[in-house]
């Protein structure tokens, strides 16, 4: 029997400052993504970065989200700032669990 498994994404969205060849490239590995999710059966939630943002108390600044993830998540590495990725990846999953929590 298989878990209850639901995974939130970031609702994908273009940039200004980005390439078209870039956003291309992000397109395509979001639509990966999504069809993954679907050929696996498995539910998720996209969410706008505005959205957990907001709820995290953060902007738009990714070294704010490494710091905020840095407080709430003292055992993993982020010191370095290329770890934006993972840290926001990771506040993802705070909100993540703060809605599902929330409706139980």
């Amino acid at each position: 029997h298989r878990a209850e498994v639901h995974c939130f994404i970031e609702q994908a969205q273009s940039m200004p400052s980005q390439s078209s060849t870039a956003t291309f490239h992000y397109g395509i590995s979001y639509g990966i993504l999504l069809g993954a999710l679907a050929a696996l059966d498995i539910p998720h939630t996209e969410v706008r970065p505005s959205k957990w943002k907001k709820a995290l108390g953060l902007n738009s600044d990714k070294e704010a989200s490494r710091l905020r993830a840095m407080q709430l998540f003292p055992h993993v590495d982020l010191h370095l700032k290329k770890h934006e990725g993972r840290s926001e990846a990771l506040l993802i999953g705070w909100y993540a669990k703060a809605c599902f929590f929330k409706k139980a």
